[in-house]
């Protein structure tokens, strides 16, 4: 994949780059509750199979052990922020990763969280600590894409992800993943405090919101983030997790819906016996 951004950098034209004001989604009022946070938004899911509920998908398989699991979800997790971050790409124009709280993203994981993430500089393996790149000196799409950078680095680490058979995982994975959701939750959140209006205006809200609910309910079975992490969501993760998606129709209902839609209704079935009356 290279950068980890430039998947989708053509969906939107860069004319349409404008500031965006994370106050837009809160409201006139920063003390009002988010645009995202209000029902008709955490309503707004991918449909599922009424069988089965997501909480349940994130369960260990029984075909995987416990590193293979968290390794094959955080890889998934990096690849769908990705791809919400490189189609809002062109629309951020915001200065800093400061939030309308005043808990700022960029301190909290610049002197918070100093995980390390692995370079490859000339094959040899080296080791940076991401308490040395101020976040808040940088805009806040190029903050966003170090992390995420960052994030692909590791993920392309054979030491860290092996790939060929036999090879071990390292006895701190989990560490390594809740690094990596630091980091991923970073660029969720500016997401929705940030652009959850542009989010809205691509008709996306569904896709993203079924994508951070995986990510708020597999974090908190694996105990990867903590509950400060998510301060700046001002409990929207606790919300969507309790709301219920849409369920897809079952066989049996569309059974029922077509065998109504094909019996005439009483005008109908007079206007035939009165053809047929008259032949």
């Amino acid at each position: 994949m290279g950068k980890a951004r430039g998947v989708g950098r053509n969906l939107i034209s860069s004319s349409s780059t404008q500031q965006t004001s994370s106050s837009a989604n809160f409201g006139d009022n920063k003390d009002s509750i988010p645009r995202f946070c209000r029902q008709e938004f955490l309503k707004q899911q991918l449909p599922v199979d009424g069988t089965v509920e997501l909480k349940d998908l994130i369960e260990p398989s029984l075909q995987m052990n416990l590193n293979e699991w968290l390794a094959y979800h955080a890889i998934s997790m990096f690849e769908n922020v990705v791809t919400f971050f490189d189609t809002l790409y062109e629309l951020c124009s915001c200065p800093n990763l400061k939030t309308t709280t005043s808990y700022s993203l960029g301190s909290a994981l610049d002197s918070n969280y100093n995980h390390n993430y692995e370079s490859f500089v000339s094959n040899q393996l080296s080791f940076v600590p991401l308490v040395n790149i101020n976040l808040n000196s940088m805009t806040a799409k190029k903050a966003l894409d170090a992390m995420l950078n960052s994030c692909h680095e590791m993920i392309e680490s054979h030491k860290i992800f092996p790939v060929r058979y036999n090879e071990q995982f390292p006895i701190d994975l989990q560490q390594k993943v809740s690094g990596l959701c630091h980091k991923m939750l970073l660029c969720i959140t500016h997401l929705y405090v940030a652009h959850f209006s542009d989010v809205e205006k691509l008709e996306l809200v569904p896709h993203l919101n079924t994508h951070a609910k995986h990510f708020f309910l597999f974090t908190r079975r694996f105990n990867l983030l903590d509950e400060k992490d998510f301060e700046p969501l001002c409990g929207f993760h606790k919300e969507l997790i309790d709301t219920a998606p849409p369920t897809l129709p079952t066989n049996s209902s569309l059974s029922k819906n077509n065998s109504f839609a094909s019996k005439p209704n009483s005008t109908d079935a007079d206007i035939g016996l009165t053809m047929r009356e008259n032949l």
